[in-house]
Formats: C-alpha cells, structure tokens, sequence
C-alpha cells in the first residue's frame, strides 16, 4: 500500500472515529480512573488505527495481516474495558452507540484480514507493491 493509503482504509477512518468516542468516554471517568482504566483504554484505542498505519507501511503481505491481527487484539482490549466501565457504572456513553461502533470496527477488521490472507497464485505477491521505493 502506498504511504499514506492507510488513511483511505475504512477501518482506518472508523478506528479513528472510536478513538475519539474513547477519549469522550475518559472525560466523563472520575479523576481517580484518570491514571489506571482512562490511560489503558486511550492506548488501547490508540493502537488499533496506529497498527494499521505501521502495518501497511510493510512491504510484507504478512506483516501487514499481523497488525491487523494486533488491532483487533487492541480493540477486544478496549471492549473489554468499556464493559468495564459500564458494569462499575464509572462513566457516560452512548453505550449502544459505542457498542456498535465496536463491532463495525471488527468487522472491518475481520474483512480486511481475510482479504489480504487470501492465498495467492504467484510466488511474488508475497511482497506488496507500492508507489514509494
């Protein structure tokens, strides 16, 4: 993929949208969250675009599924610790909102990495071609 294109990624756009829905949620944790669950669920959101930037910043076909494969890892981490927030009653969202939002994300995700795993009928295409060399 060529530097950049990863900002044309849909999944790319929709992890970023849940960054921000992240950060929203972290302002409405008590203060004395602002250190523990806030700051772990940032990264984790954080993560999931900035995988998928480094990952198709590879020339490696593999390499790139690899860092899906951690975005998704990164986004069961921040459902996980939304749930969290919801059953300690700690924060506000839109919680149907921001569970479905999730799920797209994963989807997405899930859609990606098929995609690129599709078993390949040369021995080249291993190797992504892109614009910059």
């Amino acid at each position: 993929m060529a530097s950049g294109g990863y900002k044309e990624l849909l999944v790319w756009q929709q992890a970023m949208q849940l960054v921000e829905m992240i950060y929203a949620l972290c302002k409405s944790l008590p203060k004395d969250e602002a250190f523990v669950l806030s700051s772990q669920l940032r990264r984790a959101a954080i993560s999931i675009p900035s995988n998928l930037a480094e990952g198709s910043g590879r020339r490696s076909r593999n390499e790139f599924v690899q860092h899906i494969r951690i975005a998704y890892g990164s986004l069961c981490e921040v459902e996980t610790q939304v749930l969290m927030v919801e059953r300690l009653k700690l924060g506000e969202a839109e919680w149907n909102v921001l569970y479905k939002h999730i799920a797209s994300v994963g989807r997405l995700l899930k859609a990606l990495s098929a995609s690129l795993s599709v078993p390949s009928t040369s021995a080249t295409s291993e190797t992504l071609e892109t614009s910059a060399t």
